[in-house]
């Protein structure tokens, strides 16, 4: 693979907010979205300013030729548990990117000694509930009808 086909990961940094405020608006993922209507330029940028001012360690990104094509992030629901959520732009999907993305996350989960993972899915998003079975999440409940939760805890060291 030649320099310019490498992707790289790496945390959330400021030259990343236009890039991801894109990658959030794109119909073909936001289609998976709870809320799958545009975000706004103004409603982003509070998003985007509160998670790399507080959350920092909360995201990873994957470049290549330093542009964003995927976010994982986790969104704290209590003291140790947290939402899962990855996003990834739709020339890049299954390539791999999704799933090193979450098994970093994963790893960084371990580190800062949270205990709990959900993922709230689509329910016509197979990918993603492939990528999440492979990678120890249970499916816990359908929590409407576009909707299903599956739930990791951490610590289980099984990452391949």
């Amino acid at each position: 693979m030649s320099g310019s086909n490498v992707f790289s990961f790496r945390d959330i940094e400021l030259q990343d907010e236009a890039d991801l405020l894109k990658l959030r608006n794109t119909p073909s993922n936001s289609a998976f979205f709870r809320n799958p209507s545009p975000v706004s330029s103004e409603d982003h940028a509070k998003w985007f300013t509160s998670r790399i001012n507080d959350f920092k360690e909360h995201q990873i990104v994957a470049t290549l030729s330093n542009q964003l094509i995927g976010i994982v992030f986790l969104v704290e629901l209590d003291d140790r548990s947290f939402s899962i959520s990855i996003n990834i732009n739709s020339e890049y999907q299954s390539r791999g990117i999704g799933q090193e993305l979450l098994k970093r996350m994963l790893l960084r989960a371990d580190s800062l000694n949270i205990t709990r993972i959900e993922s709230v899915i689509h329910v016509a998003n197979a990918k993603s509930v492939s990528l999440f079975e492979k990678y120890g999440f249970a499916f816990e409940e359908k929590i409407s009808e576009s909707f299903i939760r599956y739930v990791r805890f951490t610590n289980q060291n099984n990452l391949k």
